[in-house]
């Protein structure tokens, strides 16, 4: 033997036996007796295993008896040879049933072969295996599969066949076909929608994390979902997710799909890495496709498929991730207080045209359909429904909504008449109901069951709209079986099950037994509402004004009253505007007087981004929720309040295109002017919109010299490269002093280079046949060259230093370089400012073309004047940043009104201060001063800590209380900020704003103490003022 080599008995102890318990086998299941059961002919008959040639045999069953496969130990110092594959092959073959597989094994290598056809199965398994499958019946199969699960990896093929099955099984309450009409999805009649293919080829071709499709009910986000995951399943591994059967997380979901089918038992992020891999070996992205993300019955769903998202995109698009939403519901994932999701902040550009206004990535909006689809479409569902003629005059102006297309063929199908011209929307549904409710076994006692989920649905709506905002839609939508029974008003009355049977409802029943009922599909439930419950086309103007802000005040109910807009008569449409324009004036109003009166300085770093008056835009579509937007009062629109009404166009979004003429922010969705209480609302968008800047560092805030100092040595610093200062080599340390000229200059030469490069494109763009430009389609791409663009560096650079001006280039993104940094060197210079030199104390131990840790290049003395300085000047900019930009709310911050603050700190070298970002620790308190100025105390390295815990508190030097409490950081937090905020007012990368941690440090403050207010605070503050 091997010296040392493993003997079948401890092979089979310590290495075969935990692998297969690893892999899903129990002991119970494993035949370790030499003695194996074999048929020879007719007979049965034993067979001893042969150990004394190093070879111990075992059996691996099911749960059920059935025999899976069989192993074959060789001691580690012996080959494997094909007999070891022939002998373990024949036993498997002559045992009373066959066993499918053999491992044959010595320790050191493994190989699995198939009884049957003798040949070995190596990485992909399920690829192998479909190709003999043919051979088999359906027991041998399953015996088969339940054997090659154990062993199945995760190869591309394999993940791939995995990836269809689960696509069928997740799809199966979803897909139809012509024999099955009742589903959502039918393949036969989906209609092929260019505009969505193309937005998402560009994705694909992208390295985008995220692609969202939002629209409204009706439009076909599941068709287009289900129909892009099975067509690109067929290139690349492609999962499906339906939100609504998802009872848990996305990623709890992706465990045990897995999980169940492989035999490693990993956790998420294993299972993306590993689908990572295959992408990167196929060259093809991994899509997972999660479709109505609104209707996930998980409240906390909105945040976990964010989270999901923040993880997928540092896989550089490897692993994409697909979604769809009700437009209404898009604002509740895209954004959490105030603050753009995860999800929001992945949404891939690359689809959208070069040349789209739009700065900020977008979801693709999916409306009605276009003349051409509606062509396809009409001619699909004639031949599959068997209509008489296809729809024309008002009916086809309906079925531009995939709804009611299917809705039209449902109920004019087989008939021999031709279609009506002249017919409403509530006369479709009536009809189609009427159908419905004929074919159930008791129509009378159906009609009275739906009648009566429809007054309980309305009665949960408009009683509990405070609720909304802690229960997810699919929890609102669905109706509790105990709310219908009293509405019957007989407790021995129950729901017809003819009602789900037949299409009309659909039936929960939760964890703990309660049942429920929703409408399959919304429109119904609205027009059942509007015309049977309310009754509102038999209400004259002043009644029908009376239900305005109840019907307003829940989703459920503004889809009734949009419902009802479709046919109501003008006298409502123009209550209704009446009632809009004024909730509109006072959500406007509010938000201006919260801005002007209490945040002045911060209504410049938020939506509509002016300092000016705001006003507001919005639009009554004939369905779904309105839109609305806020825009600066001028020129281009001077009323405070206007209702715009555009023509489509083509557009996805024709009202955004409206606004952005005079540069109007559109939104809809989220607790908004039209669905809440219009002042609560406006304080709410305020407090989320003053958190958002906070957040992206968009307050007034650069206005002391020390401030302007560090933020223009940081910026200069974060893009050296692209200043390429004479004599810094492209590089430009933090303690380096310069003249202010010098960078200004730098400045200028960047700018003249892209100038002279913008001259030269634009020359050989406009060059016939140049070899320069690539066009393809409307996108026209100009390389530059090389010898070219040199020369345009060096004629900016000579004119710089001749004192030549150029124009900052028009780019959206870096806007701290080419926007902040220029303004804060005018203001520099305005305060007679020549020379740029760091505000803290520099090293005195600088150690040169060292990178040692920041602690290293500091003396104790040194180190000591860094962090004094250090909270000297971060408070003085907090106080500064809290009185410019809120005087009328600097009270409510809960530092303010304690300034001026002694601060005592404690800083305590690491034991190893050459480990990265292990910089030491930082202990400090605020506590009152004793003097009209701030006053900090350090102490480096006391050889007794400076704060004691007595008597159930921590104290201070000499027993001193510290009333407001004991803090730690991090010497290497406090100096190089993770989440310090950028520079620009719109679009800030926040790289620059990691080297300037005087100003992160006065953020944080701001940060902190403005989380502890409400929107109520805001309320009360204009009240009051």
């Amino acid at each position: 033997m091997f010296p040392g080599a493993i003997s079948e008995e401890n092979l089979k102890a310590k290495v075969l036996l935990p692998f297969l318990s690893a892999v899903g086998i129990a002991l119970d299941q494993i035949d370790v007796e030499k003695t194996l059961r074999l048929r020879l002919g007719r007979g049965v008959h034993q067979y001893v295993s042969d150990t004394a040639s190093g070879r111990l045999d075992l059996l691996v069953r099911s749960r059920e008896g059935e025999n899976l496969f069989v192993v074959e130990l060789k001691r580690e110092d012996l080959d494997l040879t094909d007999d070891d594959r022939d002998q373990g092959i024949s036993y498997a073959r002559q045992l009373d049933q066959i066993a499918p597989f053999v491992l044959l094994t010595n320790g050191r290598e493994s190989r699995l072969y198939d009884s049957i056809s003798k040949e070995e199965l190596k990485d992909d398994i399920g690829t192998q295996y479909t190709t003999f499958r043919g051979r088999l019946t359906t027991e041998d199969i399953r015996i088969r599969y339940e054997g090659l699960k154990h062993f199945l990896g995760y190869s591309a093929g394999n993940v791939q066949i995995f990836s269809r099955c689960q696509q069928t099984e997740r799809m199966k309450g979803l897909r139809g076909n012509v024999r099955q009409l009742d589903r959502k999805y039918i393949p036969e009649l989906y209609t092929f929608r260019p505009q969505v293919r193309e937005a998402f080829q560009r994705f694909l071709a992208g390295s985008g994390c995220v692609f969202a499709i939002v629209g409204d009910s009706g439009t076909g986000k599941t068709n287009e979902m289900c129909s892009l995951a099975e067509e690109f399943s067929a290139s690349r591994v492609a999962l499906f997710f339906s939100a609504g059967a998802i009872p848990a997380s996305l990623s709890e979901v992706l465990i045990d799909d897995f999980n169940w089918h492989f035999s490693e038992q990993l956790r998420a992020p294993e299972i993306v890495r590993r689908l990572a891999e295959i992408a990167t070996k196929t060259g093809q992205s991994v899509l997972i496709f999660v479709d109505a993300l609104d209707e996930a019955p998980m409240q906390a769903f909105a945040q976990s498929i964010s989270e999901f998202a923040l993880h997928l995109s540092s896989l550089a698009g490897r692993v994409q991730l697909i979604v769809s939403v009700k437009s209404a519901e898009w604002s509740r994932f895209a954004e959490f207080r105030g603050t753009p999701s995860a999800l929001a902040t992945s949404l891939d550009r690359s689809w959208m045209a070069e040349d789209s206004p739009d700065s900020e990535s977008q979801p693709f909006v999916l409306t009605e359909l276009s003349e051409q689809e509606l062509r396809h479409a009409e001619a699909k569902y004639q031949q599959v429904f068997n209509l008489n003629s296809l729809p024309a005059g008002r009916l086809r102006a309906h079925c531009r909504l995939p709804f009611f297309l299917r809705l039209v063929s449902e109920v004019y199908a087989g008939s021999r008449e031709a279609l009506p011209i002249d017919v409403s929307e509530s006369e479709l549904v009536r009809e189609w109901l009427r159908r419905k409710l004929a074919a159930t076994a008791d129509p009378d006692h159906s009609r009275l069951g739906l009648i009566a989920v429809a007054r309980a649905a309305y009665a949960r709506a408009s009683t509990r709209p405070n609720r909304e905002s802690q229960l997810t839609l699919a929890a609102l939508e669905r109706v509790p079986e105990q709310d219908i029974i009293q509405e019957l008003g007989n407790s021995t009355h129950s729901i017809s099950n003819d009602l789900v049977a037949h299409g009309i409802l659909l039936r929960d029943q939760d964890e703990r037994g309660r049942v429920s009922f929703a409408f399959y599909y919304r429109q119904v439930r609205d027009y059942l509402i509007a015309s049977q419950v309310l009754r509102l086309d038999e209400l004259n103007a002043e009644q029908f004004a009376q239900h305005i802000d109840t019907l307003l005040s829940s989703y459920v109910l503004q889809g009734v009253l949009s419902w009802h807009l479709r046919d109501a008569p003008s006298s409502h449409v123009f209550e209704l505007k009446k009632a809009l324009r004024g909730r509109a004036m006072l959500y406007v109003d509010t938000y201006n007087r919260i801005f002007d009166e209490l945040a002045a300085g911060v209504k410049i770093g938020v939506e509509p981004y002016t300092a000016g008056p705001i006003g507001m835009a919005f639009d009554m579509p004939s369905h779904g929720s309105p839109s609305y937007a806020l825009y600066p009062v001028g020129q281009r629109q001077q009323e405070r309040v206007i209702q715009v009404s555009p023509a489509s166009g083509g557009s996805s979004w024709p009202f955004a295109d409206a606004v952005r003429k005079f540069n109007g922010h559109a939104r809809r969705g989220g607790a908004n002017f039209s669905n809440s209480d219009p002042q609560e609302a406006g304080a709410q968008f305020a407090y989320e919109q003053i958190a958002q800047a906070i957040a992206k560092g968009r307050l007034d805030d650069l206005t002391s010299d020390e401030l302007l100092t560090e933020a223009c040595i940081a910026i200069a610093v974060t893009y050296r490269d692209k200043l390429r200062m004479p004599g810094t080599r492209r590089s430009l340390p933090d303690e380096t002093s310069f003249p202010i000229d010098m960078l200004d200059k730098a400045i200028q030469s960047c700018f003249g280079a892209e100038y002279y490069s913008d001259l030269w494109r634009e020359k050989e763009r406009r060059t016939e046949n140049s070899p320069y430009v690539k066009r393809r389609g409307s996108i026209v791409t100009v390389t530059m060259d090389s010898d070219a663009m040199a020369a345009a560096r060096q004629r900016a650079e000579t004119e710089a230093q001749d004192g030549a001006r150029f124009p900052a280039p028009n780019v959206v993104n870096d806007e701290d370089f080419y926007q902040v940094l220029p303004e804060i060197i005018s203001r520099l210079r305005a305060r007679g400012v020549q020379q740029i030199s760091p505000v803290l104390p520099p090293p005195d131990q600088l150690i040169p073309y060292s990178n040692a840790p920041l602690p290293n290049t500091y003396s104790d003395d040194q180190l000591g004047k860094l962090i004094k300085a250090f909270f000297r000047l971060s408070l003085g900019a907090y106080k500064d940043i809290i009185e410019r930009n809120f005087p009328g709310l600097r009270h409510r911050f809960a530092t303010y009104p304690l300034l001026p603050l002694s601060v005592i700190v404690q800083y305590k070298r690491p034991e190893h201060p050459d480990t990265w970002r292990n910089w030491g620790e930082i202990t400090y308190a605020f506590t009152p001063a004793e003097t009209n100025v701030d006053e900090v105390s350090v102490f480096v390295d006391p050889p007794e800590p400076i704060f004691q815990f007595h008597e159930g508190e921590h104290v201070g030097p000499k027993g001193r209380k510290l009333p407001y409490g004991l803090s730690w950081t991090d010497l290497y937090e406090l100096f190089r900020p993770a989440n310090a905020p950028g520079f620009g007012r719109r679009h800030s990368s926040g790289y620059a704003g990691l080297r300037a941690p005087i100003r992160a440090f006065a953020y944080r403050l701001v940060r902190e103490n403005f989380a502890e207010l409400t929107p109520g605070d805001l309320l009360t503050g204009i009240v009051t003022q």
